[in-house]
């Protein structure tokens, strides 16, 4: 343990004084757990096999065991506080997370697309909750993006660790418990939350190249100012704009009109498109005599990351068979 904490205050020093290229927190290796800080695989169970060959197939190392807080409140924000909390996983819980993400992410992941987009660790953990704000207890996480050297996922949160204000005699409770998925609605709901933010940062990261046909000049003119207003000739929808997808949520939701368009945010919109609705679904929410340049879009992405990534991404779309 002593060594451990060694290496994350020297890790954290050399970072925040020397490195400007977030890149170079990322290395890559065909064995992945030659670059652990952890001892990987974390044990000898049928699972930690499953998860060894996450890390050697996508160069992101799987933790559900071993960390601790100070490994969870390793972040970009430049200052260190204690901010996140969380538990290593249980066996019954650390079976579930990792079938969860061998089949309902990475199963669908192109490992190609993840180099230099994926962080060193992804931390499975029990109850995952963040600090502040609050009378008593904590506001639940499901992911956080923000790790210095890691992502962190959650599917459980405590009732007995929920956030409360006491206002004397009137107690508000503004989030309620959950557990691990059992639908198939359920399980489409937090594999797309995880998904489309990973689409997005490989747009951001350019491993998804943005085509010629979102770029300025083509057939989207991202100067004209659109409108929220359904009968403007300027709505957003009419100039093939979807909506946008919040990075916790896993629905469109209409523009705002304080937001900006450009041909990364426009091109990331149809991956998610593409990934969180079949095309009849599409068609009953965008009808095509309406908003025909948003199917002829979405067909579009469909098609050009079949061709150029040989990537179905619809198939992210389907419900979990029972």
């Amino acid at each position: 343990m002593k060594y451990k904490y060694a290496f994350s205050l020297i890790f954290l020093l050399a970072t925040l004084v020397a490195c400007n290229d977030e890149d170079k927190l990322y290395p890559r290796s065909e064995d992945a757990s030659s670059i652990s800080r952890f001892e990987f695989p974390q044990g000898n169970n049928a699972w930690d096999q499953d998860l060894l060959e996450i890390a050697n197939t996508f160069g992101t190392i799987p933790i559900y065991t071993a960390f601790d807080t100070l490994d969870l409140n390793q972040a970009w924000s430049g200052t260190f506080t204690i901010k996140y909390y969380g538990e290593p996983l249980s066996d019954e819980y650390a079976i579930f997370y990792t079938d969860f993400f061998k089949n309902h992410v990475f199963g669908f992941l192109k490992p190609e697309l993840c180099k230099g987009v994926l962080p060193n660790y992804i931390y499975l953990v029990d109850d995952l909750r963040q600090a502040g704000g609050f009378t008593g207890g904590y506001a639940p996480l499901l992911c956080f993006w923000g790790g210095l050297d890691y992502w962190a996922f959650s599917f459980r949160a405590k009732e007995e660790n929920l956030a409360y204000y006491d206002y004397g005699s009137i107690i508000i409770r503004p989030y309620k418990p959950y557990d691990l998925p059992k639908t198939p609605w359920e399980y489409k709901i937090r594999r797309t939350v995880i998904l489309q933010n990973i689409l997005t940062k490989m747009v951001d990261k350019g491993t998804i190249a943005i085509p010629a046909d979102f770029q300025t000049g083509g057939v989207f003119d991202y100067s004209i100012k659109f409108s929220t207003s359904v009968n403007a000739e300027n709505y957003y929808m009419k100039l093939g704009y979807p909506g946008s997808m919040l990075v916790t949520a896993y629905d469109f939701t209409p523009l705002q009109t304080t937001l900006t368009m450009d041909a990364k945010t426009n091109f990331s919109n149809y991956l998610k498109l593409g990934m969180r609705y079949t095309r009849d679904s599409v068609l009953i929410k965008y009808p095509e005599d309406k908003y025909p340049l948003i199917i002829r879009y979405y067909d579009f992405t469909v098609k050009y990351m079949k061709d150029k990534y040989d990537w179905d991404i619809t198939r992210m779309a389907a419900l979990k068979e029972d």
